[in-house]
């Protein structure tokens, strides 16, 4: 039998000293752990699971200082085992009803912003790269412009659902089988092929399978000499081949369409083809842009009638333009001299719409006029997701968020998996504050293309728009190559934000860094020095650096004066050097150049840097104003970000600003 309960027995085992020095040790390691995890970002989950685990611990104690409390009394009994059996289970489970951070994110989701779904049961197919059999590695373009062009053929089809070639291609080297593959595109068959080049001949397979039970549907073989004609024939053929074998009838519009040349010189359309391969290869680089533009310029040389390819080299030209790596002048007018020849052919190709669609919103972000030459695009094209993610380009631009991410997930039917429309969609949740989802699609993106930059950086961004710069952010920074300029300026922006000013010159010591150019700034390392220097009370290194941006800003300002990137940065540069006047003068101009008017995402860091400088030069509520603007409109300004922009700690002593900290997102 058990003993009887007694207060003696009690002070025996000194289980009331006993009980109280495991409060006092628990209760210490708590706070250590409290003060460790807010130093380096740990998640609440952590505290949660060590609180729980120290009450389960004190009552494990005290049952162990019942029992063994005495000198020889250790003989393990029944009751001590149920009671220790019954403390576990209770700590385990109120261990799992915890939530983990991506629980906590999914019900945020769940109970927050819907995205549209995009139902579609037509019969579909995609088109795996086609292996390259030619002898000569440098016809290995030849083989990916015959299956760009099939997937082109194809998409004209509205009586498919067509994957598009940018989730195929992630299959070009692969061991999955067809039913794998077929599974994760989300389609019903597979259509392999191979192209053999052999001196003027070319050679191509092809074959459709359905997945489900590997039967193939169609097989062809296709042995020609080289014309463009042949060329253009066996790619039509193939479309017609797998419409039929799917039980697809063509309308009157789409027999005209599928087959349709651009061009009748053969040399021409290789040039085409070649441009065209340049602009699709990995990490698209400014080489490749040149590499590109002098293909299509050949083309055009070849055949002045060719339309596309006047429509891509305007483009060429125009995105340079649209992307700030070359707004000069003498570049705008390439672009427009380029367009105006393939205007003045009226092609009713809708490849030819597309394009131009697409140049009326990059060189002079003329969104109706783009809007109407996609959507004529889409009647020939229903199948391209190009066209929807065109359209959403535009959107972005007048500020329709919601309408861009519905056109989003049209694309990412089309292209399932696709890191960049993933990333897209991200972007725009997380413009619109919806912190959770733009998390969540960050993290899909992340899981198809875990080495490039957008998927890990858009998460980060989102993370520090919902509850600021933490662990987890700096790990998805960190883990980006160091030399990229966006890398550069987010390391530095969840350093000044995390307030570790010394190890945020850190991430701006490579030698080669100069600048900051990317589409949102243009910022030169004394700039963000100078900030760094400002933050640590390092008044006269501040000053230096704010004059040395300043005398590069100068220059650039006198070189471009329509880029609104330097006159933001130079407003900045002022105010550091306590030019006030002459600060709010220059943001404010930055902000003329490009409003949200015109541009309603790439013209919100214009109205961030013109808030930050009326925060500087002590016009505290002109800055008010600007961040209480900026906080009503989709951005990505939230109350996590503004409480870590140190820019604006002048405002930290107001009461609107104070408001502002605990506004809801």
């Amino acid at each position: 039998m058990g003993e009887p309960f007694s207060f003696d027995r009690l002070k025996k085992r000194k289980l009331v000293q006993w009980g109280l020095a495991y409060l006092a040790a628990a209760w210490a390691i708590l706070e250590v752990a409290g003060y460790v995890g807010d130093q380096f970002g740990w998640s609440t989950l952590v505290g949660q699971v060590l609180t729980i685990v120290a009450a389960a611990g004190f009552f494990v104690f005290l049952v162990l200082a019942r029992y063994h409390g005495e000198k020889g009394r250790q003989k393990v009994t029944g009751p001590e085992v149920a009671l220790l059996t019954t403390i576990v289970v209770l700590a385990g489970l109120a261990l799992s009803m915890l939530d983990t951070p991506e629980e906590s994110a999914l019900a945020e989701r769940e109970a927050g912003y819907v995205l549209p779904t995009v139902p579609d049961d037509r019969p579909s197919v995609a088109v795996l790269p086609f292996g390259n059999l030619s002898v000569v590695q440098e016809d290995a373009y030849l083989a990916g412009g015959i299956h760009e062009e099939v997937i082109a053929q194809l998409a004209k089809i509205g009586g498919l659902k067509v994957v598009s070639r940018t989730s195929v291609m992630a299959y070009q080297e692969t061991n999955q089988n067809v039913r794998q593959i077929a599974a994760a595109l989300g389609v019903g068959t597979v259509l392999e092929g191979t192209v053999q080049k052999v001196l003027d001949r070319v050679r191509v397979t092809a074959s459709l399978i359905r997945a489900e039970t590997d039967e193939d549907l169609w097989s062809g073989s296709f042995d020609q000499e080289i014309t463009l004609e042949n060329l253009l024939d066996i790619q039509a053929e193939v479309a017609r081949q797998i419409a039929g074998a799917l039980e697809t009838e063509l309308t009157a519009e789409e027999h005209a369409l599928v087959g349709a040349k651009h061009t009748a010189d053969l040399d021409a359309y290789d040039a085409y083809l070649r441009g065209r391969y340049s602009q699709h290869l990995p990490h698209y680089t400014e080489e490749d842009v040149v590499r590109a533009s002098m293909e299509f310029q050949r083309a055009v040389d070849l055949d002045p009638t060719f339309a596309l390819a006047w429509m891509e080299l305007a483009n060429a030209h125009a995105q340079q333009v649209f992307f700030w790596t070359d707004t000069s002048r003498e570049r705008k007018e390439m672009a427009r001299a380029a367009a105006e020849n393939a205007i003045d052919l009226d092609s009713p190709a809708p490849e030819v719409r597309l394009a131009l669609g697409l140049y009326y919103l990059w060189l002079n972000r003329e969104g109706d006029r783009a809007l109407e030459e996609i959507d004529r695009a889409e009647e020939g094209l229903p199948n391209d997701p190009a066209v929807y993610e065109a359209r959403a380009q535009v959107f972005e631009l007048q500020g329709r968020f919601e309408d861009a991410i519905a056109e989003h997930q049209k694309a990412l039917n089309l292209s399932p998996g696709d890191a960049a429309v993933l990333t897209s969609i991200s972007w725009d949740l997380w413009t619109i504050r919806q912190y959770g989802a733009a998390e969540d699609y960050g993290q899909q993106a992340i899981n198809q293309a875990p080495d490039q930059m957008w998927p890990n950086l858009m998460k980060a961004l989102a993370i520090w728009s919902a509850r600021g710069p933490t662990e987890e952010s700096s790990r998805l920074i960190e883990g980006l190559p160091h030399s990229l300029d966006w890398v550069i300026w987010a390391r530095f922006w969840q350093r000044v934000m995390e307030r570790r000013y010394e190890d945020a010159l850190t991430a701006l010591s490579d030698p080669d860094f100069d600048w900051v150019l990317v589409k949102m700034w243009a910022m030169p390392k004394a700039l963000f020095e100078a900030f760094a220097y400002q933050a640590l009370g390092r008044t006269e290194e501040a000053g230096a650096s704010f004059d040395d941006a300043r005398a590069l800003l100068e220059m650039e300002v006198s070189a471009d004066p329509d880029d609104p990137r330097y006159r933001s940065s130079l407003a900045l540069a002022y105010a550091g050097l306590g030019r006030n006047e002459e600060a709010v003068l220059e943001g404010e101009r930055a902000v003329a150049l490009l409003p949200i008017s015109e541009d309603a995402y790439y013209g919100l860091p214009f109205l961030w840097d013109l808030a930050a400088v009326h925060a500087m030069v002590g016009n505290h509520a002109e800055a008010l104003d600007g961040i209480e603007h900026l906080l009503a409109i989709p951005s990505w300004l939230s109350p996590a970000w503004l409480e870590h922009d140190f820019r604006f700690d002048p405002l930290r002593g107001e009461e609107r600003f104070q408001a502002f900290l605990t506004r809801a997102p």
